[in-house]
């Protein structure tokens, strides 16, 4: 669904070979709508309207890369793959786009940011620990970080799921 990004990113991979980045489809302005969104880049029966879509609004955003490195210097390595990617391929420019990440050094300063995040719409930040190489599972060194309301609601109904949920409550 996404030949763009294959597109943007081979001149990397043909001169980096064995090169892992882990990163996903993304586009922060529509972080909002992200159900249309992920329909259109997880179809596997594409027209071209859809590909179309995909081509103006899908960038692969790169949280990582796969060396055995503190996280530190693996950003340091994406910052400069993705510099060297624009100028190799300026295809890429505005297609692939490296995660922003900010140093803090206080629970104030992660707060701040916390609140900060919450104020644009989204739900929460990730912390990330600077001191492990790169975990190729679910790692104790990032973590999501967000606040929490403990409310509790009356449930007025409930409607029949579609498709995987066909039978079984889709929603409240």
């Amino acid at each position: 669904s996404m030949p763009h990004i294959e597109k943007a990113l081979q001149p990397l991979f043909d001169k980096y070979v064995g090169l892992i980045l882990d990163g996903e489809a993304y586009n922060y302005d529509l972080r909002q709508d992200l159900g249309s969104f992920i329909s259109i880049v997880s179809t596997k029966k594409l027209t071209q309207d859809d590909l179309d879509y995909s081509e103006k609004h899908a960038q692969f955003w790169v949280y990582d890369v796969v060396i055995n490195k503190p996280y530190v210097e693996r950003n340091m390595h994406i910052n400069a793959l993705l510099m060297e990617l624009a100028i190799i391929n300026p295809y890429a420019v505005g297609k692939v786009i490296q995660m922003p990440t900010y140093e803090t050094f206080s629970h104030k300063d992660i707060d701040a940011f916390l609140d900060d995040c919450e104020s644009k719409g989204e739900e929460g930040c990730m912390i990330r620990l600077n001191d492990k190489g790169y975990e190729h599972k679910r790692s104790s060194s990032l973590l999501k970080y967000k606040s929490w309301i403990y409310e509790e609601f009356e449930c007025l109904g409930m409607d029949e799921g579609e498709g995987n949920l066909k039978g079984v409550c889709g929603t409240f």
